[in-house]
């Protein structure tokens, strides 16, 4: 189809498209094939299923369902589709997006799709988009479920996103569902298997589920999301990552030359085979990382060295990384909180054995953030000894110096908190007990906002539901949230007291 096109109300099934020693675009449909399109003009897409179509060549295949260019989406239907390449043992298998593939180097809207059991060899067995800097590519109320990557073991590239991959572009999710996806590695290092941004000009994911993923051999990074750029920021807000699994980073991998957020996120049992539930690299001097206002639960696995629930690293002492107001609770990990600056993690023979050889750590902070009934085989790397201008700030003050031993910081979980008893239950409500000293112990900041007319609100109790969000879409609702600033001023941890106010009768 040609620009200014309108494809509504269709069923398109059983299709595909091939090519020899060419690239094939749409096993269903295409819309726009060239990467500019400089002219003037959008198509659109409404309401349209596409089913059991193939894109395939011996040289490149893109879109198994679809490939769009100019065009804005709402409401589309993609299943059973792949794009592969069809060589036995391809130089370099390049499939993307096995159910569809998007240019974005003008701005585009996505919305209501439903990407299910596609399959790609390359990135995206989902979906796969590729831009310029300038464009941005906005989905929303969107599923990604049950696709499938599966990388050739001799291709010259790693997998990218088993459930979508973003490269390029400035991307934002919202309302969407990264569910069941999975990836089979067999030889090289892959990368994203759930939801990838590489060498994106920035990333904003909100209100959004990332769960149930999965990584089948070969060494992954990223079980639920894969952030790899040097252009623009990630910014992940009331979001889930739950039940991921992969061999670095089960929940989240991240490596930015500028800044992280994340906030409001409920990272819960997640799986890390080596290293690290989270991991965060800032690559540049000045950029930070902020985690605020979420929840570390039930996540585990089978780690060695450098795993834990979160683990930063950074190349620059100039970073500033803030860890405030966050659960960890019931994590069975080694080393709850880990932070590496200088060398390489992936090269434990060269970390610092003594304060010369590293850099000095500044603005690292842990900040108003509970730590509890986490494993009790708590370790923490040789160079946490390095660390110097780090704050701990639990029931007391605790200030980590070069001085410090490792057996000192050992159990911190534990002795941080003393004979106070922070949470209700364990197993469901995570808010502080009432009389102890945590509630109202913290200090507020500006992102907390001003109350409960204008203001952030806490993690609840903990639990959350998923409901629709448009057509195909999700939303995340968190059960009895509060706002974060409850009484006189903030509670330690992600959840507040929930006073309820009323009339009190005094037996004596």
């Amino acid at each position: 189809m040609t620009k200014n096109s309108q494809l509504e109300d269709t069923l398109i099934v059983d299709c595909s498209v091939s090519g020899i020693e060419a690239s094939a675009y749409g096993g269903g449909f295409i819309i726009g094939y060239t990467y500019n399109e400089k002219d003037e003009g959008f198509s659109e897409v409404r309401n349209v299923t596409v089913s059991n179509c193939v894109a395939r060549s011996t040289s490149a295949a893109y879109g198994g369902g679809a490939s769009l260019n100019r065009v804005n989406v709402d409401g589309l239907v993609v299943a059973e589709c792949k794009a592969l390449n069809s060589q036995e043992t391809p130089s370099k298998g390049i499939g993307m997006g096995g159910g569809m593939f998007k240019l974005v180097y003008v701005d585009s809207v996505l919305k209501n799709m439903f990407i299910t059991n596609c399959t790609a060899n390359l990135r995206g067995g989902g979906f796969s988009s590729y831009g310029g800097t300038t464009g941005v590519l906005h989905v929303a109320d969107s599923s990604f479920v049950c696709n499938f990557l599966d990388p050739k073991p001799d291709t010259l590239d790693s997998g990218r996103g088993a459930g979508a991959d973003f490269t390029y572009a400035t991307n934002y999710i919202d309302r969407s569902l990264f569910c069941g996806n999975r990836i089979l590695s067999t030889s090289k290092a892959t990368i994203g298997a759930r939801l990838d941004f590489s060498a994106s000009s920035g990333a904003f994911v909100s209100d959004s589920v990332i769960c149930g993923n999965v990584t089948e051999g070969g060494s992954d990074y990223g079980g639920g999301l894969l952030f790899s750029s040097t252009a623009g920021p990630l910014v992940v807000s009331n979001c889930v990552l739950e039940a991921n699994s992969t061999r670095q980073g089960g929940g989240f991998y991240v490596s930015s030359s500028k800044d992280v957020i994340l906030t409001d996120v409920f990272c819960v049992s997640n799986n890390a085979y080596d290293r690290s539930i989270g991991y965060i690299s800032l690559n540049a001097g000045g950029c930070s990382a902020q985690i605020r206002n979420s929840y570390f639960t039930g996540n585990g696995g089978e780690g060695r060295q450098w795993f834990g629930s979160l683990l930063v690293s950074s190349t620059s002492k100039k970073s500033p990384v803030m860890l405030e107001y966050c659960t960890f609770v019931s994590n069975c990990v080694d080393s709850t909180v880990s932070y590496v600056v200088g060398p390489s993690i992936n090269n434990p023979a060269k970390l610092p054995e003594k304060e010369s050889e590293t850099n000095t750590v500044e603005n690292f902070q842990i900040k108003g953030c509970v730590f509890t009934s986490n494993s009790d085989k708590s370790t923490f790397p040789l160079c946490m000894n390095a660390f110097t201008n780090i704050t701990y700030t639990y029931a007391d003050s605790f200030r980590a110096t070069w001085m410090t031993s490792v057996e000192e910081l050992h159990n911190y979980n534990k002795s941080m908190l003393g004979n106070q008893v922070p949470v209700v239950d364990l197993a469901s409500d995570h808010r502080l007990r009432r009389g102890t000293s945590l509630v109202d112990g913290g200090v507020a900041e500006d992102w907390m906002g001003v109350g409960k007319r204008n203001g952030q609100l806490d993690m609840g109790d903990g639990t959350y539901s998923i409901v629709r969000s448009g057509e195909h879409g999700v939303t995340v609702v968190r059960h009895e949230a509060v706002p974060r600033i409850r009484g006189r001023t903030v509670d330690y941890g992600c959840f507040e007291y929930n006073f309820i106010p009323g009339m009190y009768m005094l037996f004596k």
